[in-house]
């Protein structure tokens, strides 16, 4: 079985007694004994700190366009190689890679032959397939920090860029370890409240928002996104909520990903989201104060498209087969459009 190998990270738990320990990742703080499974189950008790419960393991890996993750507004037009294990500190009924994700807490086999033997590995791959940035995504990253670490040490030594796509369900020790260590981060959010939160992702809201606002403050290139459930985040009020909590904790620059659904683990019997529900959605968000709203996973919709929030113009067009970069500013009225690695402004798109 390929895997590699790390000690627990220092920090990233406490002693608790005798002979447990709090596991510090996120704010689930599971106080484990010796052999015993944090509720991610793939972190457990050793005595004195909180390990893996195995090796390192990547399960899943794949090269895309980083607008896929999606990331519209960081370094456009670049190719990503993704990367992902096991293992998630929330339980959506949701879940598109509960497969993945949730297989340790389905008792399901996780622990199979894995892609690669160490992070170098992981980054000639991604060099030898053209790609500048690594993803971690496929399931939630931060469970397995070691690997987190050594992964974006190594990328980053190779001069590849290291995003992240996580629940942000973290505490400010967790987010301590891992923020120095990103280019960027998509950020889950899951819906309009903590009884949304707790019901439908057993995770609290707080540290979600938490941690968007504390990567934004240490310099990390944020974006959101947030499937839109029919009948259980769709309404009005719910996305007048989500716009708000966004403004407040990041101000009208950040790009908001609304998300078709497609039924997925519990909801596999349900329908599929409503297109013209989602436009109308992303409408009265960006009436809200949020000009970069996009609806990324609706190909040939305009709701892809990245438009000037001053003037209007067509920015950035993208359709299946064309992925325009985005602009640093607007070609017609020359006003800046936020992000990072955008192109130089050009009136052909």
């Amino acid at each position: 079985m390929s895997q590699f190998w790390y000690e627990p990270s220092a920090g990233l738990s406490t002693p608790f007694g005798d002979t447990r320990a709090r596991c510090e990742i996120c704010p689930h703080a599971c106080v484990l004994g010796p052999g015993q499974q944090g509720l991610c189950r793939v972190r457990m008790g050793t005595g004195h700190a909180v390990a893996p419960v195995a090796g390192q393991m990547v399960l899943a890996s794949g090269v895309s366009a980083i607008e896929l993750h999606p990331f519209f507004h960081f370094f456009p037009g670049s190719r990503s190689f993704g990367v992902g294990a096991a293992g998630c500190s929330a339980a959506c009924d949701f879940c598109q890679n509960w497969e993945l994700a949730l297989a340790p807490r389905l008792d399901a086999a996780w622990q199979g032959v894995a892609r690669f033997d160490s992070a170098a590995q992981i980054v000639c791959a991604a060099l030898e397939n053209g790609c500048g940035v690594i993803a971690l995504t496929y399931n939630e990253p931060t469970v397995w920090p070691e690997l987190f670490l050594d992964l974006a040490e190594t990328a980053h030594s190779a001069g590849l860029k290291v995003v992240a796509l996580s629940s942000g369900f973290l505490t400010a020790t967790a987010r301590a370890f891992i923020l120095p260590q990103l280019d960027a981060l998509k950020i889950d959010l899951k819906g309009h409240n903590q009884a949304f939160y707790r019901r439908h992702a057993g995770i609290d809201l707080r540290p979600v928002l938490d941690t968007l606002a504390a990567a934004l403050a240490a310099g990390v290139w944020c974006e959101v996104s947030t499937v839109i459930i029919p009948g259980a985040n769709d309404t009005d009020d719910a996305v007048d909520s989500m716009a708000t909590h966004l403004l407040d904790v990041a101000g009208p620059g950040l790009p908001w990903h609304l998300q078709r659904f497609f039924p997925a683990y519990k909801r596999l019997n349900e329908a599929i989201g409503d297109r013209e529900q989602l436009r109308r959605l992303r409408t009265r968000a960006i009436e809200r104060g949020l000009p970069y709203v996009y609806l990324s996973n609706l190909p040939q919709d305009a709701g892809r498209h990245s438009f000037c929030a001053t003037c209007g113009a067509l920015v950035a067009e993208r359709s299946v087969g064309r992925l325009a970069p985005l602009a640093a500013q607007c070609y017609r009225c020359g006003a800046p459009i936020p992000g990072r690695g955008l192109i130089a402004p050009n009136k052909v798109i």
